[in-house]
């Protein structure tokens, strides 16, 4: 399927695609609201030695100063576990170790930085190794932080919007692939009927019919000035009163002084609304009405007519040599419609 006709689809459903980005904004903006809040502190420590740089860094996660630090929490009340809440690293091009804290509030996590820094600073004051024989100081204590780390209400709109606006795009993608009959004027340009005459914007069956009779006569005079002397209405259609269409379309010239004598011939069988297979044998019936003919018209039916139809009529047409010159895209009547 030719790709314009994807485009044109997701033009037209701009409205799924609205819909879709919006309920993932929402979607996005529950999620952000319902996942409990994360927040971040950290305090730095300064070590006097460079060389010992890796080992405060690891002793700051270690179970006995971790296990000190909740010890000190508990005293104060806010007692926390602080497994897998406490990580602690070099800050690059420096002699800082900065121990990070993770808690459901700000002050749970400024909390827990200070007070696993501060049993940092104990444990190598009172250890007698010479592994942690260096000064520390406590560089910065930990600050209240001010947002929360996660969720990102941000990230998780515009994650949730571009899934729905995925989403939307792809039912309209798949339904345009899906789809079985002529809706557009592009179905016909891309299988090779030019020009079309578009008359789906009619209303009533009055105001259908007259602009059908209006848009043949227009196109009957340009082939007779081409030429053309015998015109097929091929109708694929249905639900089309072709025959008088026809008879209107002949009155109308034959009134119109100076208009060349074109002769018409309908080729109208009974249309089925049944299977693909006997729809494609109707619109068979219906092409070969036109062998002799200098040109065909095809007359479709937005809605109505399969595009299974429409490739077997163009490829019959083309077996007789019968040239198609144009077709016309005919919408639904408001009578119809109710």
């Amino acid at each position: 399927m030719d790709a314009r006709l994807y485009l044109l689809a997701l033009r037209r459903m701009w409205g799924l695609l609205l819909g879709a980005a919006l309920l993932g904004a929402a979607c996005g903006l529950g999620l952000a609201a319902s996942t409990p809040r994360v927040y971040a502190a950290s305090a730095d420590i300064l070590v006097g030695d460079a060389s010992r740089i890796p080992t405060v860094a690891e002793l700051a996660t270690s179970s006995p100063v971790l296990d000190a630090a909740s010890a000190q929490l508990a005293r104060e009340g806010s007692g926390a576990d602080l497994k897998n809440r406490i990580t602690a690293f070099n800050v690059y091009g420096t002699f800082l170790v900065r121990v990070s804290a993770t808690g459901g509030s700000a002050e749970g996590a400024a909390n827990a930085a200070d007070a696993v820094a501060d049993a940092v600073l104990r444990r190598v004051a009172d250890a007698d190794s010479p592994a942690l024989d260096t000064d520390l100081e406590l560089a910065q204590s930990a600050a209240l932080p001010s947002e929360p780390r996660s969720p990102d209400a941000q990230s998780y709109l515009t994650i949730a919007t571009a899934s729905g606006l995925a989403l939307g795009a792809l039912i309209v993608v798949v339904g345009e692939y899906r789809r079985r009959v002529v809706l557009w004027d592009v179905d016909l340009q891309l299988a090779g009927v030019r020009p079309v005459m578009d008359v789906t914007r009619a209303r009533g069956r009055t105001a259908v019919e007259g602009a059908l009779v209006d848009a043949l006569i227009d196109r009957l005079d340009v082939l007779a000035a081409a030429g053309v002397r015998s015109v097929a209405l091929v109708d694929l259609g249905g639900s089309i009163d072709s025959e008088n269409i026809a008879r209107n379309v002949e009155q109308r010239r034959a009134s119109a002084p100076g208009s060349t004598r074109v002769s018409i011939a309908v080729c109208s069988p009974a249309v089925s609304s049944g299977a693909d297979a006997q729809g494609v044998r109707v619109a068979t019936t219906a092409a070969l009405g036109a062998a002799g003919h200098d040109a065909a018209l095809l007359l479709t039916r937005r809605g109505s007519t399969l595009k299974t139809q429409l490739a077997h009529a163009l490829e019959t047409l083309d077996e007789l040599d019968v040239s198609v010159r144009g077709g016309a895209l005919i919408g639904r009547d408001t009578k119809e419609k109710r």
